[in-house]
């Protein structure tokens, strides 16, 4: 695999006279290249290049603003089933200008611009929308992806390199799931049990799909989903996968890790009692830097123990930012209808 190659920069800051009130904290230097030609002459950000053409916003990223670019490696495309430049012939050119300026920003932030061991840094990006940074120890995300190469000084700024693609839709939680017909049956159930208007309104909210496929493993349809009464069933059934915050994976690996280094099990940001349905909590964590796990455990018992837990999908399936909060896809259903009865059956 070809490594990328980067410029070593030393920040010289001069030191004037007193009387010098004009002091510029960032100076253009003619040494370093700009943001077009960095990335040209990287040969792991050719595809990043290879969409910055098709939507023609290459004139922009050399001109004179000072910018922050967030610039996927190729790999990250790759995820996505992008491994040509001539794949980004068959994608709209208005919306992946717009996708493509979500990954930029009109002024200079460097690590060390981002407090460490926090959450929820927001800057507005080219395209008037908000992007969270985190930071902690010598891991920084932007979005939920990982800052893999960063502080690359440029003549017009700096870019960091990153380990996925930003995921922004431009419309709500609600909307985001309303258009994924593969999560068509945990639709059908929020709308069953009362949960999907809420994910209309402001949040923000965190949401952990199943797919289809999660129901029909257990061979759950959506006539069956339709012939349940709420009534009979604990708030845990879906309740369980809905959180009222905004969290991205990596934020999890920057808020509780413990100091040992070692992700702690949960914290109370992320195990929250379920409304109506106190005695369990759910709640999730990291299995892994890239993978998580959303759980289901008796609440103020004082166990790490949980009564069921499922694992989220992959990093492409993660971190889908709305603007009201975020979509994560898990692989299975946490709880069953038998186990969330109000009063099992009796034989």
């Amino acid at each position: 695999m070809k490594l990328i190659c980067f410029f070593a920069g030393v920040a010289l800051l001069g030191l004037g006279s007193c009387q010098n009130e004009d002091l510029e904290l960032f100076v253009e230097n003619k040494n370093y290249r700009n943001a077009v030609d960095f990335i040209r002459n990287n040969f792991e950000l050719t595809l990043f290049y290879a969409a910055l053409e098709r939507a023609d916003l290459l004139e922009e990223l050399q001109g004179d603003e000072l910018i922050t670019v967030f610039a996927p490696a190729n790999q990250a495309f790759r995820a996505m089933g992008i491994s040509r430049p001539a794949d980004f012939d068959r994608l709209d050119r208005d919306s992946l200008r717009f996708m493509l300026r979500y990954h930029l920003m009109g002024e200079v932030v460097f690590l060390s611009d981002i407090p460490e061991q926090s959450v929820d840094n927001r800057y507005v990006n080219k395209s008037g929308k908000e992007l969270y940074l985190a930071g902690y120890r010598d891991y920084y995300y932007v979005n939920g992806a990982e800052l893999i190469y960063p502080d690359n000084v440029l003549s017009n700024g700096v870019l960091h390199v990153i380990d996925k693609p930003l995921k922004y839709q431009e419309k709500t939680v609600q909307q985001m799931l309303a258009d994924r017909p593969d999560c068509s049956l945990f639709t059908a159930a929020l709308k069953q049990f009362g949960y999907w208007d809420r994910l209309a309104t402001e949040g923000p909210w965190v949401v952990f799909a199943p797919r289809n496929e999660a129901f029909e493993r257990h061979e759950i349809t959506l006539a069956d989903i339709e012939a349940m009464n709420p009534d009979d069933y604990l708030p845990r059934l879906f309740g369980s996968y809905l959180f009222n915050n905004r969290l991205f994976m990596s934020d999890l690996h920057v808020t509780f890790q413990s100091p040992n280094g070692y992700p702690r099990y949960n914290g109370n940001n992320v195990m929250v009692p379920i409304t109506g349905d106190e005695a369990v909590s759910s709640g999730f964590y990291l299995a892994s830097r890239s993978r998580g796990m959303l759980f289901l455990q008796t609440s103020f018992s004082g166990s790490n123990v949980p009564i069921s837990q499922v694992a989220l999908s992959a990093p492409p399936l993660t971190d889908h930012l709305a603007d009201n909060g975020v979509l994560h896809e898990v692989e299975d259903l946490l709880v069953l209808p038998a186990a969330a009865l109000r009063e099992p059956l009796q034989d």
